[in-house]
């Protein structure tokens, strides 16, 4: 398989499912659907449907992948991308919660160091990060803006779903004109960032509103009703400038948990190569183990609860094996090892 050297050739390649030969080597956000046969639910009904898979690679792996092509270096495919983003081709999201830490006896701290894995004990529990919130600034999720704008569309459609006649006027939630609003207006305007100050948005709001007789305070509604979408998340400021680091994140339904299925898929494979006899294993049989995506709507028994009922609990997200292997190697936390016969190794850095 030839690489592109253009980076949304290359994003391209590996997010199309019609290109089997690395469709399962990207990430996936599922968004997910109320199944309530046209009666209002609760949002924290679990009887869900995926409705839609959102298909991204972390830029890390995409700098990893363009890394091998001589035509193309580093910093320029850094610049490429930051060059995409502002010309709204493709959407950058955080990923949440993806810190790595190692684990010692008196304290944690990030992997800095590739060569501290072979003797690290691996944990994303409790991870604070640079700025205390969990987040690995490397961990940007990087999504083919098409992809990005079906997703929020799915996103609303979904919310829509869970608001009753009543609630959507109270709310002032006309799907339709909101969607247009947040992918026409806010998005463009917005392109290349991860999230937005509070005061920006604020100053945004005053200027484009959905409608132009919408009051400030209807637009505030709309962006409340945003955010319990899932397509803002609320950003607390840390240290001595938190109040000017107070905002909202761009994000998607589903982001955070897929967030987790990548740390948790990181440290699962990490402790499988540390527990082999020499921290190493075939390629092609540790991507088989892990198998291929699964996006957790399958409901699973999970025992039985004091009134004699079994309980069912949706499943939790699980990325590819195919993709792990190359997020780890992106990351430096693992070496790949060639051999003479060509095979491919995964070991942990001695």
């Amino acid at each position: 398989f030839e690489i592109p050297s253009d980076v949304l050739l290359c994003l391209q390649s590996y997010t199309q499912s019609s290109l089997g030969m690395t469709a399962e080597a990207c990430a996936y956000c599922p968004i997910f659907a109320h199944n309530n046969d046209g009666e209002v639910q609760s949002s924290s009904n679990n009887n869900k449907i995926c409705t839609h898979l959102a298909p991204f690679l972390p830029k890390t792996i995409l700098l990893h992948i363009l890394d091998d092509n001589d035509n193309t270096s580093r910093m320029q495919t850094e610049q490429d991308i930051k060059s995409l983003a502002s010309k709204n081709q493709i959407r950058l999201l955080q990923l949440h919660g993806t810190a790595i830490t190692t684990t010692t006896a008196t304290t944690s701290s990030s992997f800095t160091d590739s060569k501290k894995v072979a003797s690290a004990k691996f944990s994303n529990n409790g991870v604070t990060g640079l700025r205390g919130d969990g987040n690995d600034d490397d961990d940007i999720a990087v999504m083919e803006i098409l992809a990005y704008e079906t997703a929020v569309k799915m996103a609303i459609q979904s919310h829509t779903s869970t608001l009753s006649n009543e609630e959507q006027k109270k709310s002032s939630f006309d799907a339709d004109a909101i969607c247009n609003w947040f992918l026409q207006q806010l998005v463009p305007y917005y392109a290349g960032k991860t999230w937005i100050s509070s005061s920006n948005l604020n100053s945004f709001v005053e200027s484009y509103r959905v409608k132009d007789y919408w009051s400030v305070g209807r637009m505030t509604r709309v962006i409340h009703e945003l955010t319990c979408a899932g397509l803002f998340l609320p950003r607390r400021g840390l240290g001595a400038a938190g109040s000017r680091m107070e905002g909202y994140w761009f994000s998607l339904p589903g982001l955070g948990s897929t967030s987790k299925s990548i740390a948790d898929g990181r440290v699962a494979m990490l402790r499988k190569l540390r527990s082999c006899r020499y921290q190493e294993k075939k390629r092609s049989i540790l991507e088989r183990e892990y198998g291929q995506f699964k996006d957790g709507s399958d409901n699973v028994l999970v025992g039985s609860s004091s009134w004699g009922v079994s309980k069912k609990k949706r499943a939790c997200i699980q990325q590819s094996g195919r993709f792990l292997v190359l997020d780890l190697l992106a990351k430096g936390l693992v070496d790949l090892k060639k051999t003479s016969s060509g095979e491919h190794f995964i070991s942990l850095p001695k």
